[in-house]
């Protein structure tokens, strides 16, 4: 066999391998979810940094874990990441070598911030900051927004009470949870994260709804379960066509029974009304 062949065959079993999971090599991007699904499910640090390659998958949820080790970073397959409840307080930069994370969670812990690196996830997907009760959410969210593939992000019991402007660089996230953050408005420039499909702001001090919700156009879902509102505005029927549902109505983690607004039963039938294709989910008093 000729030199070049034999070159030529060496290189392609190497692009073979590195295509295979649980191979020494990096994948050249995120596996399908399906097959994902069917790599093993790291619960131990140590191990999966014994066989850094070979991690795709690693939860490490309440392992009283009050760093993470630069060495994270060799990690080159890792997808799915769940670090919750633990006592970490910043992420190493390293983190920016884990170039197919799709999934990153780090509720419960006590993360001041989120390093700039994280921009450079390209494959980031899904963002989940619950309870980070510490966090600098105007940093949050402009690290969140500099993140070109989020899709979703979980920011649950943070307290904003406010939104920075950089809240309104969110352009490509589909879905937003920013339930019990004690926001005490909805926003009127909600309408220019133009790709939001799902919006949950429950258990918040909302009292109105702006007009401005009719920019809203590609919205599917609302939940608005514990707030303070009594009416909405009629702008809000040029959502009729693409709105399927309005959650009015919430369970409390603390009581477990549903939380409502104290809306009349004649404001949800003129809402209804407005949006007759779309779900609307109430309790009376």
């Amino acid at each position: 066999m000729k030199k070049g062949k034999t070159i030529f065959l060496v290189l392609l079993t190497i692009v073979f391998l590195g295509t295979l999971p649980g191979s020494n090599f990096a994948q050249s991007g995120p596996l399908p979810l399906a097959e994902l699904q069917r790599t093993a499910l790291y619960k131990s640090l140590d191990e999966a940094l014994q066989n850094p390659s070979q991690v795709y998958r690693l939860n490490l949820t309440n392992q009283n874990l009050t760093a993470l080790p630069a060495e994270i970073g060799t990690l080159n397959n890792l997808q799915y990441c769940n670090l919750s409840k633990n006592q970490l307080t910043s992420l190493p930069p390293e983190i920016k070598h884990l170039r197919n994370l799709q999934w990153l969670i780090l509720e419960d812990n006590n993360i001041a911030s989120l390093p700039g690196e994280i921009t450079e996830l390209t494959n980031l997907e899904v963002l989940n900051l619950d309870g980070n009760s510490a966090l600098d959410v105007d940093g949050a969210f402009q690290v969140a927004g500099a993140i070109p593939s989020l899709k979703e992000l979980s920011m649950n019991k943070v307290l904003i009470n406010t939104l920075p402007k950089s809240f309104f660089s969110l352009n490509n996230v589909e879905k937003l949870y920013l339930s019990n953050t004690g926001l005490n408005y909805f926003p009127e420039e909600m309408g220019q994260l133009y790709k939001l499909k799902v919006l949950d702001l429950t258990f918040n001090n909302i009292v109105t709804v702006p007009s401005d919700i009719e920019d809203m156009k590609r919205l599917l879902e609302i939940y608005l379960g514990g707030n303070q509102i009594t009416k909405f505005p009629i702008e809000i029927q040029e959502l009729r066509y693409t709105l399927q549902k309005i959650s009015l109505a919430s369970t409390s983690e603390v009581s477990g029974s549903l939380v409502g607004n104290p809306i009349s039963e004649e404001e949800v039938i003129k809402l209804q009304q407005w949006l007759p294709k779309t779900v609307i989910e109430n309790i009376y008093k």
